[in-house]
């Protein structure tokens, strides 16, 4: 679950930011804060070993001490630098500050500052953005459990609009009409991909020609391939 923030200064960003990681961490979400800085700063000190590191031209550099560790990544888009967290910390809550002109990150807007794209809440009481973001976390849940096809064969345009709706008790995950699809099951590093049924069909029918042309099989009734 990723949600930014933007606002003026003193706008309470921060102060809220703090206080929603400790409300989540106490409920044991992991989570992840970023923030973002203008492009006069850099994040490293110049002269300490890690940026001299960096500036040689690694991509990573890595500070350890006996308290905390710090990375510091040659990357400066979101997209990669997100893919790379969720792989150390699996579905965390990832708060961002700044970054108020990426319109694909959903944002909540904190004072009198422009409405930017994807803002989805305008407000500063704790509470009602807690419980938005509660609300966030449930429906992405319901949407992980979706196959994720957004084929449009519940009715909805996709399976985001399902998870809200099953999250506001108007549909069960058992309406979608690909949740119980059994012929051909494909986990890919612990996921399940689902596919529609042309994929379906297609995978099926070229897995079996494949294994059709093996020495020592017969009619194929069922099989199941691993590799890890």
């Amino acid at each position: 679950m990723i949600i930014g923030f933007y606002g003026p200064s003193d706008s309470g960003k921060t102060t809220m930011i703090i206080k929603l990681i400790e409300y989540f961490k106490n409920k044991n979400y992991k989570i992840i804060a970023i923030k973002h800085v203008g492009k006069d700063h850099k994040i490293d000190v110049e002269g300490k070993d890690t940026y001299l590191y960096k500036e040689s031209g690694a991509d990573i550099s890595v500070g350890i001490s006996e308290e905390e560790s710090a990375i510091f990544m040659k990357i400066k888009d979101l997209d990669h630098i997100i893919k790379i967290l969720n792989k150390i910390i699996d579905n965390p809550i990832i708060f961002i500050e700044g970054l108020k002109d990426n319109d694909k990150i959903k944002k909540i807007k904190m004072g009198g500052d422009k409405t930017y794209p994807n803002t989805v809440l305008e407000s500063n009481d704790f509470d009602k953005i807690k419980n938005f973001i509660e609300m966030e976390i449930e429906i992405e849940k319901i949407e992980r459990d979706l196959p994720g096809l957004n084929c449009g064969d519940c009715g909805y345009k996709n399976c985001r609009i399902m998870a809200e709706n099953i999250f506001n008790n108007k549909n069960r995950l058992e309406d979608c009409k690909h949740i119980n699809d059994k012929n051909l099951i494909i986990f890919v590093n612990g996921n399940r991909i689902y596919l529609n049924d042309f994929m379906q069909k297609l995978f099926e029918n070229t897995l079996k020609g494949m294994l059709s042309s093996l020495k020592g099989v017969d009619d194929i009734k069922n099989f199941r391939i691993m590799l890890e």
